[in-house]
């Protein structure tokens, strides 16, 4: 019985490790944007964006 319990607990957080392993998040992200035209130059920061990517299906989340 005990073997079953342990291998019991060592399935679960191997199958909890590889559902949390599918998303990889980043919360340091810099965006920059730049635009120039002949009457202005337009330029934009941001330093506080979290992005997030799921290997899964291959989609970015800002």
């Amino acid at each position: 019985m005990k073997k079953i319990s342990i291998l019991l607990i060592l399935a679960v957080v191997m199958i909890s490790f590889t559902a949390s392993a599918q998303k990889l998040v980043s919360s340091k992200t810099h965006f920059k944007f730049f635009s120039s035209t002949p009457a202005e130059d337009i330029e934009a920061n941001n330093y506080k964006t979290v992005s997030t990517l799921e290997k899964s299906n291959g989609k970015i989340v800002f």
